[in-house]
């Protein structure tokens, strides 16, 4: 067992010394099985790098458990850390090609990242990969209901043909055929929606919040109320709910009880401007003209820093992706140009600092790129693509053992970062350690048996151990993987010129 499972193992055995609460101590006692339910009951309590933490040591055992990939990335996105979030996903797909919960998750992550297009196409792929599973077609269901209702009344009827008494199912889509004029079918399926979350041991205030929205869309505002009331008694964490409560107070001039749904909701920025504007409505209302005059001042100063945060957050995206494509052009210099000017501008978009640093890795910049990538670690101490690529900068240069110690950092921070196996069995390769080259790469083969890069490394090992037979069997293996990759190839002829330059002559 090498040293860096072995650290993982330790940590489970010997969890942090900060107090947990009740519930976590109880299921810390129940053993390793229950190792996530810690983690997510740290992340309720709000101690994130705590929970990560543990995450990342639960990942040190089960490397190829797509349960605790798709938990990290979910902290990674809850951290708004999207770039390291994405970056995750599409190792765990690499893996797990099929695995609705990684889908689901990187259709979510697409869509707060404002990709629809790929977002739909994940959701999509869902469905055919799991055709069975009414909650796909819910989550597409979900999806279509903002922008094409028509769509999610189809996806809700498989939900609903999956499971006939999935009161949320139901609800939603009776909410799409309120949205495309079928009023007497979406009365029907709300009566039995809600027929359905009354008689459930434990009804979903979601259920309730879109009965709720759908009445105080009919004009029927003082039952939209009672149903308002129901989905906050069941859910106090639903702000959707609070804001609907409030419109429908005020359309009934209930200016008291709208005005202490407001203050609620009024310090979240993600409704803050909506809060503070229906705000100004009800003190005009109650005839408070000095109070609407502070609160527009309020609502005016919200409306600014939005607008100035959405500017900054869309120059900074557009500057990445601008270098991005750079990048893939092969224009590097630009791109860095790029970078630079961003991180004067903008100190705060470190991922410009990640992205140089690859720029200048293919640039073969060493000290340059050492000193970029160094600098995003700095801010992200656990990201495993910076980690793995600051190892192949040293050991460009030389610097095997620094090298070693990165890609063990990454491949600690995550199992599933092929790059940094790779690098650890070319550490090894540099050393001429052949046999601890072969054998670290025949152990990543059991991850990523599908990655083509893992086979032309050992078909390299076995060569240079005078194994051609087997080098060949390797390359073999990557073709039949992807028959048209130039690597495998150009391996293949190489090794065929070889063996006959090998053969005796008549």
């Amino acid at each position: 067992m090498d040293l860096i499972r072995l650290a993982g193992i330790l940590a489970i055995l010997v969890l942090s010394s900060s107090p947990l609460c009740g519930q976590c101590k109880a299921i810390q006692e129940s053993g390793e099985q229950k190792f996530l339910e810690i983690a997510r009951c740290l992340e309720a309590e709000g101690k994130l790098e705590l929970a990560s933490e543990q995450i990342r040591n639960y990942r040190a055992i089960h490397p190829e458990a797509v349960d605790g990939a798709v938990a990290q990335a979910q902290l990674l996105i809850q951290e708004n850390d999207l770039l390291d979030a994405a970056d995750l996903l599409k190792r765990i797909l690499l893996v797990h090609p099929h695995s609705i919960d990684a889908l689901t998750l990187d259709a979510e992550l697409a869509e707060r990242m404002s990709d629809s297009a790929k977002s739909e196409q994940l959701l999509l792929q869902c469905t055919k990969d799991a055709p069975w599973d009414a909650e796909t077609w819910e989550r597409l269901g979900d999806f279509y209901l903002r922008k094409e209702p028509a769509n999610a009344v189809s996806a809700f009827a498989r939900a609903v043909q999956l499971r006939p008494d999935d009161a949320l199912a139901l609800s939603g889509q009776a909410s799409a055929e309120s949205e495309t004029e079928m009023r007497e079918d979406a009365s029907q399926d709300f009566a039995r929606a809600i027929s359905l979350n009354r008689g459930s041991l434990h009804p979903n205030a979601m259920v309730d919040w879109l009965y709720a929205e759908y009445l105080s869309g009919a004009g029927r505002k003082r039952e939209s109320v009672a149903a308002f009331d129901l989905a906050i008694g069941e859910d106090a964490s639903l702000i959707e709910a609070y804001l609907g409560r409030a419109k429908a107070e005020i359309a009934l001039l209930e200016w008291a009880t709208a005005e202490r749904d407001l203050q609620k909701i009024a310090s979240d920025s993600r409704y803050s401007v909506s809060a503070l504007a229906l705000l100004v409505k009800v003190y005009q209302g109650l005839g408070d003209m000095d109070k609407a005059a502070d609160v527009s001042k309020r609502l005016e100063r919200a409306s600014a820093e939005e607008d100035s945060s959405r500017s900054a957050g869309h120059e900074i995206t557009y500057q990445l992706e601008t270098a991005a494509r750079l990048m893939a052009e092969g224009k590097c210099d630009k791109a860095i140009e790029i970078d630079e000017a961003l991180l004067k501008a903008h100190p705060e978009a470190t991922a410009a600092n990640l992205q140089s640093g690859q720029c200048y890795f293919q640039l073969n910049r060493m000290k340059n790129a050492e000193d970029a990538l160094r600098k995003y670690i700095e801010r992200d101490k656990s990201s495993s693509e910076a980690l793995s690529l600051l190892g192949k900068t040293l050991l460009r240069t030389g610097r095997i053992d620094s090298a070693r110690e990165q890609f063990n950092a990454a491949r600690l921070a995550d199992p599933l970062m092929i790059d940094a196996s790779l690098g650890l069995a070319a550490c090894f390769m540099q050393e001429q350690n052949l046999k601890a080259a072969e054998s670290s790469l025949r152990d990543a083969l059991a991850l990523f048996d599908g990655a083509t890069q893992v086979h032309l490394m050992l078909a390299e090992c076995l060569y240079k151990q005078h194994r051609q037979q087997q080098a060949m069997e390797e390359v073999s293996r990557a073709l039949a993987i992807d028959p048209m990759d130039k690597d495998a190839l150009r391996m293949k002829a190489a090794l065929a010129t070889s063996a006959q330059a090998d053969a005796p002559s008549d």
